[in-house]
């Protein structure tokens, strides 16, 4: 094929990839209108009803057999009920023979908790590492924060309790990571984070990598390792075999060269990052190509 031929295939790629777009923007503004008209009434769709306020008419209250109810009129507000610590109490009765005053008294076994011989409930500890995981509020402002919930609980009881969630969690993540590593495909990065150790030294940061896998439409898996080394990656993958698709860092090559069944595939994202940086010098072919990897 030659290049006038090409450059008129391309053409007409982009041409239908922009009547394509417009359709789909079209669509997408009719739906953002629907739902705009939609407002709030179908966000709080599903909230349940805690109370329910009747207001009667002063003059009805007065004389209620001169009225007939006709019909009513509701609106509602949306109220949130803040973080408020209680208590489960566990009384466990303890009992003497009557006939027999030798044997020792009979109680019923303590029931197991999460945190052996703590106070911690479940939702307390889910609570806390939800709000340090996903909401991203460091122990130290959910412990002032705690006094609002009815009464101030240390940082370091919260560090102890993250700590024991992880322990009680690791067999779900062990089992998601097994599937993934016997999947055939995973996608692979690594990413660096500034962490702290207040063990290590006081005020500065370090750095570590989050190395992250996962493939379409399945779990996603991290792990926290210290170092960006090749041997962290052969370690994290050990006995994997399938297709490894990551971006160009020489690690991904060094473990598909050890591993004969693993075949190591490039990104498009990073891929993708060539055309963009191409689109100052060649605009044309590069934006149709842009185009066509969207």
């Amino acid at each position: 094929m030659d290049t006038a031929q090409l450059l008129f295939d391309l053409e007409q790629s982009k041409a239908q990839l922009e009547e394509q777009n417009q359709v789909i923007a079209e669509h997408e503004r009719r739906v953002s209108g629907n739902n705009k008209r939609i407002g709030y009434n179908q966000r709080f769709a599903n909230l349940p009803v805690k109370k329910t306020i009747e207001i009667i008419p002063d003059e009805v209250k007065a004389d209620r057999e001169l009225y007939e109810e006709i019909g009513e009129e509701s609106s509602y507000r949306v109220e949130l009920d803040p973080p408020k610590l209680y208590k489960i109490v566990t009384v466990r009765k303890k009992y003497r023979h009557l006939l027999n005053k030798a044997c020792p008294p009979v109680i019923a076994p303590a029931p197991s908790r999460l945190v052996e011989a703590g106070y911690a409930g479940a939702s307390l500890i889910a609570y806390i590492a939800l709000s340090k995981y996903v909401e991203h509020l460091p122990l130290y402002r959910l412990e002032k924060s705690s006094k609002r919930w009815g009464a101030q609980i240390p940082r370091q009881s919260m560090s102890d309790w993250i700590d024991t969630a992880a322990w009680w969690l690791t067999p779900i993540y062990q089992q998601m990571k097994s599937n993934l590593l016997n999947g055939g495909y995973l996608q692979v990065d690594e990413t660096p984070i500034k962490y702290h150790d207040p063990d290590k030294s006081k005020g500065k940061t370090e750095q570590g990598w989050l190395w992250v896998m996962s493939h379409p439409k399945s779990d996603v898996v991290f792990e926290w390792k210290l170092s960006r080394k090749h041997e962290e990656l052969h370690s994290m993958l050990d006995g994997y075999q399938g297709i490894l698709q990551s971006d160009g860092y020489e690690a991904y090559s060094s473990f598909e060269k050890a591993n004969a069944k693993v075949t190591w595939v490039g990104c498009w994202a990073h891929a993708r990052r060539k055309f963009h940086e191409a689109l100052k010098n060649h605009p044309k072919h590069a934006a149709v190509m842009l185009r066509l990897i969207g």
